[in-house]
């Protein structure tokens, strides 16, 4: 199950407010994701325009690999390949300085891509995750895209929740048997006509910039969350 914005964005920062639930099931293959996708997207499975946060339990060999803790999830953190603009695959799972502190089910989290524009015009994303009540955490390293807002391969973005159960089995190992669902409170998105915008005011859930208005897929002051539920 997914839902998106119709309206399409560049540059600014978006921001994702998310529910992970208890862990009903380990080892099934299904993502919870907070992700942008550019229409300019192509059909094969090389040609997609998305950067995305995925969180799921987690293949048991991603798991010991990552040194992913019990009763924890493995976060993946992509800008998936592109091929129509040379732009390789870029995955990170996310690997905080405490293990204790990977994605913990029963918690809120808020999740940001900040996505910005170089002198070459090419899109340069950076990733943050943030637990409710704790610091805000880099998720990964910095990547640039070959792709950008008004260069040759001019790209804007929907805004993507969702979650889906995955038959190829890289989230986990075998298929969901129970419903796999998580709650959204907001997805925010905040711009700037300035490359270099100027800071004026930071909160706790995210920096805003002079220029800068939100465009929200959900209403972030209503009192009930969106579940967002798979199936299975």
């Amino acid at each position: 199950m997914k839902t998106r914005t119709t309206a399409t964005f560049t540059s600014g920062v978006y921001t994702w407010r998310v529910y992970i639930p208890p862990l009903t099931e380990m080892g099934a293959s299904s993502s919870i994701g907070a992700f942008l996708y550019s229409p300019k997207s192509g059909s094969g499975n090389y040609d997609a325009r998305e950067a995305d946060f995925e969180i799921g339990y987690g293949t048991a060999a991603d798991r010991t690999a990552c040194s992913i803790p019990a009763g924890r999830l493995i976060c993946f953190m992509t800008v998936q390949r592109d091929n129509s603009s040379d732009t390789p695959l870029s995955s990170v799972v996310y690997q905080p300085a405490d293990p204790q502190d990977h994605i913990q089910p029963g918690n809120w989290y808020t999740l940001a891509i900040r996505l910005m524009v170089n002198a070459k015009g090419c899109y340069v994303f950076d990733w943050t995750i943030q637990k409710d009540g704790q610091p805000v955490r880099g998720g990964r390293p910095s990547f640039t895209a070959n792709y950008g807002p008004a260069n040759a391969y001019q790209t804007t973005f929907r805004i993507f929740c969702s979650v889906e159960n995955f038959s190829g089995l890289w989230i986990g190992d075998h298929q969901p048997t129970t419903d796999q669902h998580a709650w959204f409170h907001s997805s925010l998105h905040f711009w700037s006509c300035h490359l270099k915008p100027r800071m004026i005011r930071k909160s706790a859930r995210h920096t805003l910039f002079a220029g800068q208005r939100p465009v929200c897929l959900f209403n972030p002051y209503q009192r009930t969350p969106c579940r967002i539920a798979s199936g299975c």
